[in-house]
């Protein structure tokens, strides 16, 4: 069952599976794998092995991300 909560300024709505729905009236959307895609302002762009490789503002890159064969991020690329 959803949930919220309200202290002070705060006004935060959790889903069936408690993970934050909305924080501060923005919401945050949730690929099928439980990782955050979206948080109103960027999204969140990961591989088939659930490692993060982008991070966007609208169509802009904000980062990008590769990896070793074990998983350890080897490089990081601002703006694209």
């Amino acid at each position: 069952m959803p949930r919220s909560r309200s202290s002070g300024q705060h006004n935060d709505a959790f889903d069936d599976n408690s993970r934050l729905a909305k924080a501060n009236n923005v919401v945050l959307r949730y690929d099928s794998k439980a990782k955050l895609i979206s948080d109103g302002s960027r999204t969140d762009v990961w591989d088939d092995r659930n490692w993060l490789i982008q991070i966007k503002s609208s169509s802009t890159v904000i980062a990008g991300f590769s990896y070793d064969a074990l998983g350890r991020r080897i490089a990081k690329t601002e703006g694209g």
